[in-house]
């Protein structure tokens, strides 16, 4: 009984840190968060970016 107890607040434990820390990426912003070099963009250069606009 303990360690099915055990279990189950070891899984409710997992689940609220996949919920917490770790969120999925939108489609939009995943080329900006794996593939760019750049830690940093203001707006301007966020919305004329060549790579997350498919130029590249």
């Amino acid at each position: 009984m303990i360690q099915i107890t055990v279990i189950n607040g070891l899984k409710q434990t997992q689940q609220w840190l996949k919920t917490r820390l770790i969120q999925e990426v939108p489609v939009e912003l995943s080329i900006c968060e794996f593939s760019c070099k750049e830690t940093q963009c203001n707006r301007q250069k966020w919305l004329n970016c060549s790579q997350r606009n498919g130029l590249n």
